[in-house]
Formats: structure tokens, C-alpha cells, sequence
């Protein structure tokens, strides 16, 4: 469980404003434990740092991955939404969103 205080930390980057080096420290994480179970949550960090860093189709796919690992959460469908409209791709923002909000709606 050494690797996840890397994965903490490149959260950390990220809100201090270092995406590039968040998405590193992600990268080496995923290296170190390419199961953890957190997995997911560092797909979706370096998913919103690549959006910062204006690498839209990069983000797409690490949300994309994000998703395919856990799509139990609704925020990462909104990261994606927001990604797809930035490259271009209405159509699947539009069904990204649509996610979204069914994730909101109370059973």
C-alpha cells in the first residue's frame, strides 16, 4: 500500500495547481499497483488534469477509463460530458450527461 499515498499526493498536485506532475505521480502509481482499488479515482484526476492542461482527447480517455473501472459515482460522467464537448463530440456529451443526471434522481 505504499503507492497510494502517490496516488493522495498527485490529488494534491492537482489542486495546487501542478497537473503535469499530478498526472506523473498517477502514472507511477498505476505502475506500482495497477489494480488498486483506487484506480479509478486516479483515472479521473489525470482525466481533469489533462482538461487543464487543454489535452482534451486525453482526457476523454482517462475518464473514459475511470468509467470502466467504476462508473458507481455521477462526477466523473459530468468530467466527461464537459471533455467530449471540449473535442467536439456533442452527441456523446449530450448522452454523458444524460448519465449524469440519472445518477442524481433519487430511487
Amino acid at each position: 500500500m505504499r503507492w497510494r499515498p502517490i496516488g493522495l499526493l498527485a490529488l494534491a498536485y492537482f489542486n495546487t495547481g501542478e497537473p503535469e506532475a499530478a498526472i506523473t505521480l498517477v502514472e507511477k502509481a498505476l505502475r506500482l499497483s495497477p489494480l488498486d482499488a483506487l484506480r479509478a479515482n486516479w483515472f479521473g484526476v489525470a482525466g481533469l488534469c489533462s482538461v487543464t492542461l487543454h489535452r482534451d482527447d486525453q482526457a476523454v480517455d482517462w475518464l473514459r477509463r475511470s468509467l470502466a473501472v467504476s462508473d458507481k459515482g455521477p462526477t466523473v460522467h459530468i468530467f466527461l460530458a464537459g471533455a467530449l464537448g471540449l473535442i467536439g463530440n456533442d452527441a456523446e456529451a449530450r448522452d454523458e450527461l444524460q448519465r449524469y443526471l440519472a445518477c442524481q434522481r433519487p430511487e
